[in-house]
């Protein structure tokens, strides 16, 4: 008999700001070890966009910021927690951040976050999958705001 497959679902936010025509990211750094996005589940009956605004202020304080589209980027993965199979997925929402005041929140999950532009940020963030979304949702940006 194989290991129960569960499915989990969260949501998260691609923090961005322009500075001297360039896009910078927030990454956060967990205490496991990985930088990516900020992110988490839904509680209770939560909207997905009241999950997302829960998550970034609680993983870095952020309270100001604009969703850019409605269309989500979703990461897939599977890896095994506890003896069980999780079938992830995380939907990621471009978000323009009004202030750039970060900070950590919760020491005890997350040890540093980065501001980086589009090259750093490629090279911090810990999986192939992350950084594909990050260069997605970087040439949305610069086809957005062509000018």
């Amino acid at each position: 008999m194989g290991k129960e497959i569960i499915k989990d679902q969260s949501y998260g936010l691609i923090p961005f700001y322009k500075e001297d025509g360039r896009y910078l990211y927030l990454l956060i750094h967990h205490r496991t070890g990985h930088w990516a996005f900020p992110k988490g589940h839904p509680e209770k009956d939560e909207t997905i966009f009241e999950t997302i605004k829960r998550e970034i202020y609680e993983e870095t304080g952020i309270t100001e910021f604009e969703i850019i589209s409605d269309q989500g980027l979703s990461d897939k993965y599977i890896f095994e927690k506890d003896g069980k199979i999780l079938d992830k997925t995380v939907t990621y929402y471009l978000g323009k951040v009004l202030n750039t005041d970060a900070k950590i929140m919760r020491p005890e999950e997350i040890v540093d976050y980065l501001w980086l532009d589009f090259d750093q940020a490629s090279k911090k963030i810990s999986h192939n999958s992350s950084a594909q979304i990050l260069k997605t949702a970087n040439n949305f940006l610069i086809n957005l705001y062509k000018k």
